[in-house]
This record gives structure tokens, sequence and C-alpha cells, in this order.
């Protein structure tokens, strides 16, 4: 599903989740998120949810770019809902349970995200999804050169053509 969801009056999150309840127990800490909302990501209420999965959250994603990671501010809800709407199917709205074990985490007052510097942020979000194909063994992988790297190290598939 594609789920709409406010954090405090001024941010909102576009993500994807397969089980709503099991998305909001792991908690959106570890998600890129501004600044003022560090040590306030366990307060959060459902706005909408569509029918929809990973490449429809790329498709709002390239149409309404995020202003942080994948946080909007709230002044741009109406024009996503809105084109959500438009060729999505909506989903009734659930009770959000609280995250299970939520404290303050380590990214807050950092780099208000799970990475340790900037450049893995940048890495992280150019690199999503994108694959190639693996010189030795001829297997789709990611093109970031760390999992290039690692799968090099344990492919089977002989020495480089």
């Amino acid at each position: 599903m594609l789920y709409i969801i406010g954090f405090g009056h001024s941010w909102f999150k576009v993500g994807v989740a397969g089980d709503m309840k099991k998305r909001c127990t792991i908690g959106f800490w570890n998600n890129k998120h501004p600044p003022e909302l560090c040590n306030k990501l366990n307060t959060y209420k459902p706005i909408a949810f569509f029918q929809g999965g990973k490449d429809l959250e790329a498709i709002m994603h390239s149409l309404f770019p995020p202003d942080c990671g994948e946080f909007y501010e709230i002044s741009r809800l109406k024009g996503i809902i809105e084109m959500a709407s438009l060729f999505l199917d909506p989903l009734p709205l659930q009770e959000l349970p609280v995250p299970s074990q939520y404290e303050k985490q380590s990214c807050c007052g950092g780099s208000n995200g799970n990475y340790k510097r900037a450049d893995h942020m940048r890495r992280a979000f150019a690199t999503a999804g994108k694959k190639s194909l693996c010189p030795r063994c001829n297997k789709p992988i990611s093109i970031r050169n760390d999992k290039v790297k690692e799968h090099l190290k344990r492919c089977k598939g002989g020495a480089f053509p």
C-alpha cells in the first residue's frame, strides 16, 4: 500500500508498506527526516492510504520531489492527495500503532537519518533499485561500488571476461 501519514502540523511522509502496522512498529527514525522532527517520529496520524507499490511510490516522488528524504511540507498535501486520487484506488484508514520500542535514536540531532555521512545518503537515493549485470556470472546486482565488490568476492562465475 502507498501511505501518507502526518507528523506534527508541518510535515507528512509518502511511502510504501506491505503491512502498515508492521511498518509502524519498526518506526520512522531511520528515514532521512527534517531536523524539527528529531525525536518526534513516534507521533503520527494516518492521512490517506492507496492501493499501490514501490513503482507507484517512485512515480509519486518523481512527480512531487520530497522536501527532505520522503517527507513533504504540509502545504503540498492537497496536490499530492489529488494526484494520487486520480490514478490510485483509496483504501480505508486504519489505526496506526506507536513504535513498540521507540527511544531517542542516534540519528536525531545528527544527520537526521541513519547515515554516517551525507554522501552515504546521496548514494543510497541515487542507486536505489538500479541494477547491472555481474561481469562474471551475469546476474543482476546493485550498481553501488561497495555492493559490486561484495558480490565479486563471493561470485563463483569465474574470472572477468
